[in-house]
């Protein structure tokens, strides 16, 4: 078992580096969804001191704000990006972007949260699903058939992205555990005002753009596709039939599928869940406890739970159908959810526990909708149908832009956290529908079945027309 385990390690040595390249990747474009809510207190502080008006809810609309770009740009990656640079081109830009994002935030931190949305929500979450193409498609080139394995590899990469950031962050920005100070009569906003802890923020971002540029350069470095297509120089003719080929895929052979809707709405419905907790996971916390490592560290436990949950996810779905594995995990996240307000009236530990659980039931997805897009759908084009899907993401981070507007800005309102978690589990609960309805049969089975019949008809006539020759 050993020398088996080592021949197909010494055989697939440059796959597992590609593997480890693209988790590379993932685990810094991870930090801007893993870590934002982590941030946000200390953003929304810095910013009060010219704009004494600013909550948490406003400075939460950056996240909103990213979320839109970043479904639009996922489409266009798969639509347009992939197919003009190549995956790795496509791949080199998304992380040049990223890396830019938090150094122009240095400057935009001192003007309005206009201009942070912008430097800070639009660009990271924009450049996060240009990257996010690639890093899905070139490592499964090498282990086709455990595609559910390494996407999920990959993907925990991104969820310990909070893990290795949270903790950075704070001790940069927050070395001596300075405890925020509660505004007004209200339990659910507090804001740091010690001199020491603003001044760190701004320099905060450009140790974290330098941790970037470390990640990124090495995994582009690692990272390679099996297949040499993209080596090729591409001619200005095949430039234009590339994307005229995605376009008509995209309209004759996604949109007229029923399952391309199904994973578009399941996608849709986590999203929601994943960028509304992430934001306000934080906020929730201080209303509790006013210990900032002790809350970052319970952020970097999160992040473990995220990685599992998308590298368990990936696994079980080469054992088990996507459609009982997604809707058995929706319905224990819609009681998880529904629980976590009642319990963190009662226990500190209990809301730990139960942020703990949601992390680890609700980012699946990252790895699944992925793989079952693989099995469903023609591999050649699967980044115009990841990409389209991926779309979904600007509606779930404009609904976060409604659930800030409408209930996370309620400040005053001692129940703010219940109808949050009441909106979250109302989402999980339709997703145990949605995903039950998803198809269960692979592309190449589906291939396989059609051959099989034709094959059947063909033989049918085949025996036919003798027989009819035959009685003439």
């Amino acid at each position: 078992m050993v020398v088996n385990l080592c021949t197909q390690v010494k055989t697939n040595f440059r796959g597992l580096m590609c593997v480890a390249g693209a988790f590379l990747i993932q685990l810094a474009t991870g930090s801007f969804h893993g870590t934002f809510g982590n941030l946000l207190p200390y953003f929304t502080s810095y910013m009060k001191q010219t704009s004494p008006s600013v909550t948490n809810a406003d400075l939460a609309m950056v996240f909103s704000a990213g979320g839109i770009a970043q479904g639009i740009s996922f489409m266009f990656a798969g639509l347009v990006f992939v197919p003009l640079l190549g995956k790795r081109g496509c791949l080199m830009v998304g992380c040049v972007i990223f890396t830019i994002s938090p150094l122009l935030t240095y400057f935009t931190l001192n003007t309005n949260i206009i201009s942070v949305a912008f430097s800070y929500g639009v660009l990271s979450a924009g450049a996060v699903n240009i990257i996010m193409v690639p890093t899905f498609l070139i490592p499964v080139t090498w282990f086709p058939n455990h595609r559910g394995k390494v996407i999920g590899i990959v993907n925990c990469g991104f969820g310990l992205s909070s893990t290795l950031f949270t903790p950075i962050q704070t001790l940069i920005i927050n070395p001596d555990n300075v405890v925020p100070v509660l505004q007004g009569n209200s339990s659910s906003a507090s804001y740091f005002e010690d001199e020491k802890v603003l001044s760190n923020v701004p320099v905060a971002l450009l140790y974290v753009a330098g941790v970037y540029a470390l990640l990124f350069i090495s995994g582009i470095v690692l990272m390679k596709e099996k297949t040499e297509e993209e080596s090729e120089k591409i001619e200005k003719g095949e430039i234009f039939e590339r994307l005229r080929s995605s376009f008509s895929f995209l309209i004759h052979h996604t949109f007229t599928r029923r399952d391309f809707y199904l994973l578009f709405l399941t996608r849709f419905l986590f999203i929601t869940i994943n960028c509304s907790f992430f934001a306000h996971w934080k906020s929730l916390c201080f209303t509790l406890s006013d210990d900032d490592r002790l809350i970052s560290l319970i952020g970097g436990v999160s992040g473990v739970m995220n990685c599992l949950s998308r590298v368990v996810g990936g696994a079980l779905l080469d054992w088990i159908s996507f459609r009982w594995l997604m809707s058995s995990m929706a319905s224990i996240l819609t009681i998880v959810l529904l629980s976590t307000f009642f319990i963190s009236e009662i226990s500190f530990t209990g809301l730990a526990i139960c942020i703990w659980m949601i992390n680890a039931l609700s980012f699946s997805h990252f790895s699944t909708i992925p793989v079952q897009t693989i099995n469903l759908f023609q591999k050649n084009q699967n980044s115009v149908v990841q990409g389209a899907i991926g779309f979904s993401d600007t509606f779930a981070f404009a609904t976060l832009g409604l659930v800030n507007s409408f209930i996370m800005s309620r400040v005053q309102d001692e129940k703010m956290f219940l109808w949050f978690f009441i909106t979250l589990s109302s989402c999980s609960f339709m997703a145990i529908f949605v995903t039950a309805m998803v198809s269960s049969e692979r592309m190449e089975d589906l291939d396989k079945k059609e051959n099989k019949e034709e094959m059947t008809l063909y033989g049918g006539n085949v025996a036919g027309v003798s027989n009819k020759s035959f009685d003439l």
